[in-house]
């Protein structure tokens, strides 16, 4: 097994947009910021989940009905897990082992055995499931339920639901603070960030963004959060002390996928509108050139290899 922190020679992060509307990935080389190959997967992509320990990608493929999963050192799909469903959040367990599906249209989250694809478990969520986070310890699973409003705590032993917590209107994207102890759920029509303590599973604070947020992120040492919001076509950056946005940064239209870059302090956001990838220097809060990518970005859960293999 390769181990979670090493870098192989000449490996730099990338960054994997999913493109819902030309069935495909874009790879983004983050130090040279361009798009240095292009991965046709299954029909209308939209979540990934990318590996800690293994140079390996998972791809949802909503319409497809199947999760692609690609090779990042060779950049091609190696196999395709087929799913009795609408496949849309991605996330796994922190050694890989297990991949959680949420299936949107059935209610459902699945959790798949990566070394296994045909062993699989199943557990009943909310409406509409979506964005999904696992605690650091692996032991919990955190499952935006949009038509729900609210959030499943799960434990990861037993598949069961510990309890639901109540957020704002329609959550959907989902991020965790460094240290796990917090949990954000960004509310699409409440247009607000739910904070959640995850030792109490209450909402701590409720944080008012711009128009219809999507998704957030958080930066290296959790002083940050950035939220994309849909219709307002910017990025609210939030202070996490005290628990206020900072600063609105224009973006392309539509932006919906965000994600961290640690290494080169830069926030990048899928713009479905534009079909490009914003991107935002972390430290000055500033625009730098938008990537071109394919068509419909939307790059739906954390999409760079902080790691890389």
């Amino acid at each position: 097994m390769l181990c979670a922190w090493c870098n192989f020679a000449g490996a730099q992060p990338n960054a994997y947009i999913t493109n819902q509307g030309s069935d495909s990935v874009s790879v983004i080389d983050l130090a040279a910021n361009k798009v240095v190959a292009t991965i046709a997967v299954g029909h209308r992509p939209v979540g990934v989940a990318v590996s800690r320990n293994h140079p390996q990608l998972f791809i949802s493929n909503v319409e497809g009905r199947s999760v692609s999963i690609i090779d990042t050192k060779q950049n091609r799909v190696t196999a395709e897990i087929a799913i009795d469903g609408s496949p849309v959040g991605l996330v796994l367990s922190p050694d890989d082992h297990t991949l959680y599906v949420a299936d949107w249209f059935d209610d459902k989250v699945l959790a798949i055995d990566t070394r296994e694809p045909q062993s699989r478990r199943t557990v009943t969520v909310g409406i509409a499931p979506a964005g999904m986070v696992v605690s650091l310890d692996g032991s919990r699973l955190y499952v935006a339920n949009r038509d729900s409003n609210d959030v499943a705590v799960i434990d990861t032993a037993s598949l069961k639901i510990i309890t639901r917590i109540t957020v704002g209107k329609h959550p959907f994207g989902l991020a965790q603070s460094p240290d796990g102890r917090e949990l954000y759920a960004v509310n699409v029509y409440g247009n607000s960030l739910s904070v959640i303590d995850t030792d109490s599973n209450q909402v701590a604070a409720t944080i008012s963004v711009s128009d219809h947020p999507y998704c957030a992120t958080s930066n290296t040492d959790g002083t940050r959060i950035y939220v994309s919001n849909t219709q307002g076509d910017s990025v609210s950056v939030i202070d996490t002390a005290n628990r206020q946005v900072i600063a609105t940064i224009p973006v392309d239209s539509t932006p919906e996928g965000i994600s961290f870059d640690a290494n080169g302090h830069k926030i990048y956001v899928a713009s479905w509108g534009d079909d490009t990838v914003s991107v935002i220097d972390a430290d000055t809060n500033q625009r730098l050139p938008s990537i071109a990518t394919g068509k419909q970005s939307r790059a739906f859960g954390q999409f760079i290899n902080n790691n890389p293999h």
